[in-house]
């Protein structure tokens, strides 16, 4: 059996008015990645269709903790990337100076399997003799 890699959108997201929101707060999150995945954020693509406000691109930990990795956004902002972000953990963009800029959101990326899944020590319904057979 093959490991698998999946897309995966972490945003994708337009018309996202930031005068909706204070400073040092959560403009979006993405999706928690799953059990037994990490996430690769490739593309990154912010663009102000209208400008004002201050953004921070940051890794919100499972553990709670939280990685910004990178700040100071306030104009269109495109990139290719490699960022690994670990099973539980999500991305997220937060608000760091008020403003009343528009955004549209596409992140792309995919997820990728980290251990393969034993097959044989997986549960079947037929191994269990305990449960009644037929309907009740």
């Amino acid at each position: 059996m093959s490991m698998q890699i999946l897309p995966f959108a972490f945003f994708s997201s337009t018309g996202i008015n930031l005068v909706n929101y204070n400073a040092n707060e959560v403009v979006l999150k993405s999706d928690t990645i799953p059990d037994n995945f990490i996430g690769r954020l490739k593309d990154l693509n912010t663009i102000f269709t209208t400008s004002g406000g201050t953004l921070a691109y940051e890794i919100l930990h499972k553990s709670g903790g939280v990685t910004r990795f990178a700040s100071n956004r306030t104009s269109n902002d495109n990139g290719t990337f490699d960022l690994v972000v670990t099973e539980g953990d999500r991305l997220a963009i937060r608000l760091t100076s008020t403003g009343s800029g528009v955004i549209d959101v596409l992140w792309h990326g995919e997820i990728q399997q980290i251990r393969e899944i034993d097959q044989s020590k997986v549960a079947k319904i037929e191994e269990f003799d305990f449960l009644p057979k037929g309907g009740i």
